[in-house]
């Protein structure tokens, strides 16, 4: 029996649950019995890859608040694949987790947005830029990319330029495609 007093489910590497995982993994377990499902996944995600974990190694998965049984002998069928009402089952998981990366992923795009629509930046700076609190601050690479921008008004090429700089002709590009950005930060 392992035991997981932790507030959250996989709290760490120490937890109960983690010994419980390496056990599984030596096919040293034939059955896994939780309170609450809860304690075993944080998402669905996370729980239907629970399940899967233990499913395929041969593990039965009992979770007592919602009186749940999968993978228990004689819930299989004559020719090894799950019962009607495991396959039902599974099915709901899968098609909860998808529902569940998709719910994320929207508001990770709602994030940006809004994130955006305040002025943040969002993403990888620019070269010669930092990222304070969503604001971009040049940093000390910032002189290199207006020397970059100066050279190339001037008409020199981007390869002796990005030579010069110390930056490859890609970085120098980049600088060009966003030469404004560099403008609006010159005192």
């Amino acid at each position: 029996m392992f035991v997981d007093e932790g507030v959250e489910a996989r709290a760490d590497q120490s937890s109960g649950y983690q010994t419980m995982l390496d056990r599984i993994a030596a096919t040293a377990v034939d059955r896994v019995i939780v309170t609450d499902a809860a304690r075993v996944a944080k998402t669905v995600v996370d729980f239907n890859e629970f399940v899967e974990t233990l499913l395929d190694a041969g593990v039965a998965l009992h979770i007592l608040d919602i009186g749940l049984a999968l993978g228990e002998q004689g819930t299989a069928r004559a020719d090894g694949t799950d019962s009607p009402d495991e396959s039902a089952i599974l099915q709901g998981l899968s098609i909860a987790a998808d529902i569940e990366a998709s719910v994320s992923t929207e508001r990770t795009r709602e994030g940006i947005h809004a994130a955006k629509a305040s002025g943040k930046h969002v993403g990888r700076p620019p070269y010669g830029f930092d990222s304070e609190n969503g604001r971009l601050v040049p940093n000390d690479d910032f002189n290199t990319a207006l020397l970059v921008i100066e050279r190339l008004r001037d008409g020199k090429s981007k390869r002796s330029t990005a030579k010069l700089a110390g930056v490859t002709r890609t970085t120098v590009q980049n600088i060009v495609d966003r030469s404004a950005l560099y403008g609006e930060h010159v005192d």
